[in-house]
Parts: C-alpha cells; sequence; structure tokens
C-alpha cells in the first residue's frame, strides 16, 4: 500500500470518527473536504514519523497539556528557588494543587477559552479567503488531534472530560462556522 495514501485514508477515517463522535456529521458540508483529508493525511504522516502516535507518546502529551492547565504561574522570586532545588536534585514538579485551587484554575481557563473562541468566531466574516482556509484547516487539526488525545488515559488529569468535550465542540462550532462564511462567499471548501 502506498503510503502517502495510507494516511490519507487513515486520516479521513479518524477525522470522520471523531466527526461522528462529537455529533455534528450530520449536514453533508460539514463532512471532510478534499483539502482538510490531504492536509490531515499530512499531518498523519508526521505524526507516524514522529512516533507521536503511538500509545506511549499520545499519553506523555495529554500528561503534558494535563500539568500545562494546572500551571499557575510563578511568584516573584520562585523560579530561582525552583532551580536551586532542582541543582540539589529535589523533584518540584508537578506542584501539589488543592481540588478549591483546580476548580478556580478550571473556571479561568473556561471563561479564557470560551472567550477566546467566541472571538474567533466574531472574526471570521472579516478574514480573507486564505485566512478562513487555513483557519479551517487549523481547526480541523485540533479535531484531529482530540481523536487521538480522547485515546490517553485521562483519569489523573487535571482537565477533565467536561472541558475537553467543551474546547472540542467549539472547534467543531468554529469549522462549521467559517464552512457557511465560504458557502456565503462562493469560496472553495
Amino acid at each position: 500500500m502506498d503510503f502517502q495514501f495510507g494516511a490519507h485514508a487513515k486520516a479521513k477515517s479518524r477525522f470522520e470518527k471523531a466527526l461522528v463522535s462529537l455529533q455534528i456529521f450530520h449536514n453533508a458540508i460539514l463532512q471532510p473536504s478534499a483539502s482538510e483529508i490531504e492536509t490531515l493525511g499530512e499531518f498523519e504522516k508526521s505524526l507516524i514519523n514522529s512516533g507521536w502516535n503511538k500509545p506511549e507518546n499520545i499519553q506523555k502529551s495529554a500528561d503534558a497539556l494535563s500539568e500545562t492547565f494546572a500551571f499557575l504561574g510563578t511568584a516573584d522570586g520562585e523560579i530561582e528557588a525552583d532551580m536551586e532545588a532542582w541543582d540539589k536534585g529535589d523533584l518540584v514538579w508537578p506542584k501539589p494543587i488543592s481540588s478549591q485551587k483546580l476548580q478556580e484554575i478550571r473556571n479561568s481557563r473556561l471563561t479564557e477559552m470560551r472567550s477566546y473562541y467566541k472571538g474567533q468566531m466574531e472574526g471570521i466574516k472579516n478574514l480573507t479567503s486564505e485566512e478562513r482556509q487555513s483557519l479551517k484547516l487549523n481547526v480541523s487539526a485540533g479535531i484531529y488531534l482530540y481523536s487521538y488525545m480522547s485515546e490517553a488515559d485521562q483519569k489523573n488529569s487535571f482537565m477533565d472530560e467536561v472541558f475537553q468535550k467543551e474546547n472540542a465542540s467549539w472547534l467543531v462550532r468554529t469549522r462549521e462556522e467559517i464552512i457557511k462564511e465560504q458557502i456565503r462567499n462562493g469560496e472553495a471548501l
């Protein structure tokens, strides 16, 4: 089997499964376009070549994303103290976090995410056709990666499944708005 064809077929299948799992594959215009399949096929090849798509590497990425999600930032002098601890061989990460603080962070991240996507959606009509297409491909890649990340063990994740699904839902809605705007403007999908 031709490697390129195999990667594109796998990308198409995975992307379609992601769209079905997110319950938005009901409309013909929302099905993957040829440009999305081409781009995601190339993306899949890069994941294969780098080994990222192996279960253990997907898990490492999910764990790193979870730690980033709960990162509070640093107070004055904290980085220096952490570096001194590392020099002494003391492990300072991940730092313990209370469930109350985690909930505060989650609420803040939800607000940031919603604000970001609302801004993206409001700006779609003002983008050039090339910018819209680029954004659609980036959003499609996000949905595609979500399909991989959902395979990771999330039981110890700081990011709960509801948060992740809301993020995926925003990606899907953004993609849908882009497609609608492309149709209104007679642009290639």
